[in-house]
């Protein structure tokens, strides 16, 4: 294991290094790095396993070598797709002991992968050909309250197919940002342009901190280094390329004459890796990256989760309502859908009650991706199609580029907003119901009312702030 550890170290740290050589590129705002054509745009599924796929690994893109790519530890998919091949999810009842937990181990032959941040509950290595039966078998054990799979889960980015005197960002991508001036957040600028007191956590498949967009929070940037649940660190350094998108289009550098503008100017980014380098995630690592956030500060008033399961995992399910019940928003982009199809399961955390779940529009106000079957949650949408993001080699992801369309980027869009509406006021904040319920009373897109195209309607900032007092 120490030898594992060490050579995950190295890895990084090479990474790294590679990622900073190309910092000369982007600080001339070039494009040039952007890794898809026009003529790789696909149509996106809404099928089971696309939901799992519809992301564009480009991990072979940022690793500089095959000599440092990622170690495989015990993080096997099963065939079906749909939950860890060899690990599971146990929570104890309370009033059980460390020796009877040990025993109960021992006599089901599976062993600890880690104690997870929940009460009672530990992640557990198994043997894929006897998971099945020793899950039954847990399931019936009067000493286990709960025994499950480790469902895996994908971002759900994709391939991409204004108003009166307001701040005008220098940074070169921003006349094209049309998704910014959509929601109105220049007019808001004038005014609320986020807080360095509010935290936002980003749960993906980190931040490459090291690009002028960013930078960490030490240095003067955006960035806090926070706990990466793939390489057991804290070294959330991204090898994939979606979380660096989405993280831009929450809170990228603005202003900086760099690449592109972002909703929120201030607020500090907490980077926590739980997706691995092909953007797959398991919901014990989730559950575990959404705990370790609000446990980190109480100034954390945000996460976003632009990540999808299929499968129902109480310990998810107990984690959100966890971050709810500490005052923390929670914005999830639904499952992706074929434009102007939304007949299909929104997916997990967007349908938990009590999560703004987001679907995504494009620049015609029409309904661009985003499923919205049995979603709970407070839906509402927001601009998802064509959305400039920041590219972890550095430089602009262009539409249609990987990563410029998807509930993936209208997701972060909400979060950003949120972000702007907390930093308002601090004595007294707004509330999470006050910023829920403001973000919903956007432009009613579609019939009057709730519609399960749009929601509640879609994004508007401004009228957001205006539907909260400490804004004003």
């Amino acid at each position: 294991m120490k030898i594992i550890k060490y050579l995950l170290k190295i890895r990084k740290s090479l990474l790294t290094l590679f990622l900073t050589s190309n910092l000369l590129l982007v600080s001339t705002g070039s494009a040039d790095l952007n890794l898809a054509t026009p003529s790789a745009v696909t149509e996106i599924q809404s099928t089971e396993s696309s939901q799992l796929n519809d992301v564009i690994n480009i991990t072979e893109a940022i690793t500089p070598s095959p000599e440092i790519a990622p170690i495989k530890q015990s993080r096997k998919i099963d065939p079906t797709g749909r939950f860890a091949e060899n690990r599971i999810i146990v929570k104890f009842k309370d009033n059980i002991d460390n020796q009877k937990k040990t025993k109960l181990m021992a006599d089901n032959s599976v062993s600890l992968e880690r104690e997870m941040l929940a009460p009672n509950t530990k992640l557990l290595r198994v043997s894929s050909d006897k998971r099945e039966k020793i899950l039954e078998k847990l399931k019936s054990d009067p000493n286990i309250e709960y025994a499950g799979h480790d469902y895996v889960g994908s971002a759900t980015g994709a391939f991409g197919g204004g108003g009166g005197s307001v701040p005008s960002p220098n940074d070169p991508y921003y006349n094209r940002q049309w998704s910014l001036n959509r929601i109105l957040a220049p007019t808001v600028w004038n005014t609320h342009k986020g807080s360095a007191t509010v935290k936002v956590a980003v749960l993906d498949s980190g931040v490459n901190y090291n690009l002028p967009e960013f930078g960490v929070v030490q240095n003067g940037g955006r960035i806090i280094k926070g706990k990466d649940f793939v390489n057991d660190d804290m070294d959330p350094m991204d090898d994939n390329g979606h979380g660096t998108a989405v993280a831009s289009v929450l809170g990228a550098v603005t202003n900086n004459g760099v690449d592109i503008a972002a909703v929120d100017w201030n607020a500090q980014i907490i980077a926590v890796k739980t997706n691995d380098s092909s953007a797959n995630v398991f919901s014990a690592d989730m559950a575990d990256g959404i705990r370790w956030a609000v446990d980190y500060t109480s100034l954390l008033k945000v996460i976003n989760i632009s990540s999808n399961f299929l499968g129902d995992d109480p310990i998810l399910h107990d984690a959100v309502n966890y971050a709810l019940g500490k005052g923390v928003l929670v914005v999830a982009g639904t499952a992706n859908s074929p434009a102007g199809q939304v007949f299909c399961f929104g997916g997990y955390p967007a349908s938990y009650q009590g999560v703004l779940a987001v679907v995504g529009t494009d620049s015609g106000d029409r309904h661009g991706t985003g499923c919205t079957q049995f979603v709970q949650g407070s839906l509402m949408s927001a601009p998802g199609v064509d959305i400039y993001t920041e590219n972890a080699l550095g430089g602009v992801n262009i539409p249609p580029a990987i990563f410029t369309l998807g509930t993936s980027f209208a997701s972060p869009l909400v979060a950003g907003a949120a972000s702007v509406l907390f930093s308002c006021s601090t004595n007294p904040r707004p509330s999470l119901s006050q910023v829920r319920i403001a973000l919903m009373l956007g432009d009613d897109l579609g019939a009057v009312g709730w519609d399960p195209y749009f929601g509640y309607g879609r994004l508007n900032l401004f009228k957001a702030s205006q539907n909260v007092s400490q804004c004003n």
